[in-house]
């Protein structure tokens, strides 16, 4: 059986409005079902392109990144249609991915399979199209993360893997979560709750940059100010997850 896809999207200017129509039909080739948390501001237009090609949508409270993957997972693990493996990807990520190797996506869902927990980072090229203050702030949280695991990782890529036990013991723990993001806390979740769970790092080159993938831009200052501050933001979420492991 295909994965199934869990993903989010906030478009309140229908910026990706084109890529619904370009991309949305292919993904049920792709994947065995799809399910897509869209924030309450994004354009009517992107819920019913996606309904039409059969894409399971819930629209979810603008309240940030992390509140919208998590209402995506819970929303996939409620679904009946039980699978054994899950591929969550940001939706700017995916149509990148789609975009630049198509051929690569698909080893990659075969490759998930065989793991509970697959962190897909990119490749040094796709590292290198990024703009310079992600790069910058993103290597430093990689670093920790990969200490932290003790292998080397891209944990900020917003794209991984799944079985449906790592899925269940991530849900479980949604109730009492605050941590500000999930890159890395999903990974030490599943590292705390399930020991013998199996972990894989890859390194992809369709997880590259492109300007579909750039948020609001502000000047440079607010920028940098604004990468600095997820960072931190990863990086705590990495040291709570292992204070509560080693207590």
């Amino acid at each position: 059986m295909k994965p199934t896809l869990v993903t989010v999207m906030h478009d309140s200017e229908a910026r990706f409005l084109k890529a619904f129509h370009v991309h949305m039909p292919k993904l049920k080739q792709i994947y065995h079902n799809c399910f897509l948390a869209l924030s309450d501001q994004s354009d009517h237009r992107l819920e019913q392109i996606a309904k039409e090609h059969g894409v399971t949508v819930i629209r979810v409270a603008k309240k940030g990144a992390a509140f919208a993957r998590r209402e995506a997972l819970r929303f996939a693990w409620r679904d009946q249609q039980q699978n054994l493996s899950y591929h969550y990807c940001d939706l700017d990520r995916l149509f990148t991915w789609m975009e630049e190797d198509l051929a690569e996506l698909n080893v990659t869902l075969e490759l998930i399979k065989g793991f509970d927990y697959a962190i897909l980072g990119r490749s040094e090229k796709a590292f290198l199209s990024h703009p310079l203050e992600w790069r910058e702030t993103e290597k430093w949280v990689n670093y920790v993360f990969s200490l932290a695991i003790n292998q080397k990782a891209d944990v900020t890529a917003g794209s991984a893997g799944m079985s449906r036990r790592a899925l269940e013991e991530i849900v479980k723990q949604i109730p009492i979560s605050d941590a500000k993001m999930t890159d890395a806390e999903w990974p030490l979740v599943v590292k705390r709750f399930l020991p013998e769970a199996t972990f894989s790092s890859l390194f992809l080159d369709g997880l590259c940059y492109k300007e579909q993938n750039r948020v609001t831009e502000q000047d440079e200052i607010m920028n940098w100010a604004g990468r600095v501050r997820l960072a931190h933001e990863i990086t705590s979420s990495i040291v709570n997850q292992l204070t509560s492991l080693k207590s």
